[in-house]
This record gives C-alpha cells, sequence and structure tokens, in this order.
C-alpha cells in the first residue's frame, strides 16, 4: 500500500481555459497538482509500472464552517445537526468527481505510467473532527491476485440498507 497526506484545503480540478487564442490550466490549481506530486515523490513511493493496476483511495478533509458551531460561550460545541453533515458544493467542498481528477492528474507519471491503471476508486469528502487538519489523504493499493480496496467502515449516519425496516 502506497499513502501520502497532503495538508492544506482540498481543490476540485477547473476545465481548462482559453485566452488569446491558446488553452491553459488556472494557475492555483497547476500550484496544487504541484504540491500534490511533491508530496508524493517525498514520500518515496516507487512509481507503478504501466500494465499494473491500482484501486485509489481518496479522502477530502474540510474545515466546518462557523455556522456548525454555537455563539458565546458554546461557540467550541458543534450543533447536532451538522454531526453528520458532508461538505457540499463550492468554497464548502465542490465536486467528488473534481476532487478526485485533480489527485488522478497530479500524479499521472509520478505515481503511475498513466491514470487509466485505475479500475477501483474509493472517495469521501468529510469535514474535520476536534484535533484534525484540513487535508487530502491518498492512498494507492496495487491490484494482485484479486484483492482491492477494503470496504468503508459504516458510518452512524449511513443507513443500513441490507436489513429490512422494522415494522
Amino acid at each position: 500500500m502506497l499513502a501520502c497526506t497532503v495538508p492544506g484545503k482540498p481543490m476540485t480540478w477547473a476545465r481548462v481555459r482559453t485566452g488569446n487564442g491558446r488553452f491553459f490550466t488556472d494557475p492555483t490549481r497547476e500550484h496544487r497538482m504541484n504540491d500534490i506530486a511533491l508530496f508524493w515523490m517525498e514520500a518515496g513511493h516507487p512509481k507503478v509500472q504501466k500494465g499494473e493496476y491500482l484501486a485509489l483511495r481518496c479522502e477530502f478533509i474540510f474545515d466546518r464552517p462557523d455556522g456548525h458551531f454555537g455563539t458565546g460561550k458554546n461557540a467550541d460545541v458543534l450543533k447536532d445537526r451538522f454531526r453528520y453533515a458532508r461538505p457540499g458544493r463550492g468554497k464548502l467542498g465542490g465536486d467528488l468527481d473534481n476532487l478526485v481528477k485533480l489527485i488522478k492528474d497530479a500524479l499521472n507519471t509520478v505515481a503511475y505510467a498513466d491514470d487509466s491503471q485505475i479500475a477501483e476508486l474509493q472517495a469521501l469528502k468529510r469535514y474535520t473532527e476536534p484535533g484534525e487538519v484540513t487535508e487530502t489523504r491518498i492512498t494507492l493499493l496495487p491490484l494482485l491476485d484479486g484483492n482491492g480496496l477494503p470496504e468503508p467502515e459504516p458510518e452512524p449516519a449511513q443507513l443500513d440498507l441490507a436489513s429490512p425496516a422494522e415494522t
């Protein structure tokens, strides 16, 4: 298993822009992709060769908005209705597909020969828990002999769809 943590607020991929008849990537995204590649290389992981398939797991951890907490003497108390909230769209979280795309493109030719080698994907976005910082956690697992990513642990807010509802 190969893993890396990238500090800072997760960022989504943005469409290529045009200007003066030329195409370009937003410089902010370009810098973030370079940061991701640098953290991966500093972790010292070998590049996965072409022909080997991978499972990718990305965990995007965002700061909670101030509105999730009380005010005054309760400023550090999380409101019950936000306990299981997930980051939304825009500056509060972004589209999960675009968060993953930035990671895949940043690691292309750095962690693997081509992002088409990713045959299994698991991604989630969530808010920080007490003591955590905003970051992105990336894990690559070579798919050998039919192994893959472990099943995610169910969270209390998730419904158990496997068991019939009690009547």
